[in-house]
């Protein structure tokens, strides 16, 4: 329910997935995550199920990622995501994919 109506789930929720995906044997050797954590909340929860060693925060302006956000597309043949915007402005290279 909380995904159909476009919100986050709760950290508990999300720490059970995540505990549950790295018990797997292929996240032995570590793991990157895209989007996670996304509170400050689940930063304790996260180091409580494994040890961060280093950890990697990418920033944008929100202009940005607004415009990657509502560009966003879901191929409906083989459910492939796709991005439309082409964002080329400085040192910032986005091509669309």
């Amino acid at each position: 329910p909380q995904i159909k109506r476009g919100e986050l789930l709760s950290d508990e929720l999300v720490m059970q997935l995540v505990k549950s995906r790295l018990e797997k044997p292929d996240a032995s050797n570590g793991t990157l995550f895209d989007g996670f954590p996304r509170r400050r909340s689940q930063v304790p929860m996260l180091d409580n199920v494994r040890s961060i060693k280093s950890a990697i925060i990418l920033t944008l302006r929100e202009d940005v990622l607004f415009e990657k956000a509502i560009n966003r597309r879901v191929c409906s043949t083989c459910k492939r995501n796709y991005n439309t915007a082409h964002i080329m402005e400085g040192s910032m290279r986005m091509p669309a994919i």
